[in-house]
């Protein structure tokens, strides 16, 4: 009988617990979908900022270009149809 008494207070205990850890997942299940939102909002507000912009803005990576406004491919083109000595811009070769 004693043996039976434990085993079904470590059952009530287990029981205790996995609640108390559903109870936690789910909140943390509620904090995880918050800050998704939030960043989501944060994304929007700040790719409205760059398509709106009049400016040319963009952010480089280590290996291209992240992002940037569509003020960037007009300058990058009207640039690039200039000569050299027109935009001010030399290459030279280092050695």
């Amino acid at each position: 009988m004693k043996g039976a008494d434990k085993t079904r207070e470590q059952s009530i205990g287990e029981l205790a617990y996995l609640r108390q850890r559903i109870a936690e997942l789910e909140t943390l299940e509620v904090e995880r979908k918050r800050v998704e939102e939030a960043l989501r909002e944060s994304e929007k507000k700040y790719r409205q900022f760059i398509e709106n912009t009049k400016e040319g803005l963009w952010a480089i990576g280590a290996e291209a270009f992240q992002f940037h406004s569509e003020n960037v491919e007009v300058l990058v083109s009207f640039i690039s149809k200039l000569s050299p000595a027109e935009h001010g811009v030399t290459v030279s070769e280092t050695g």
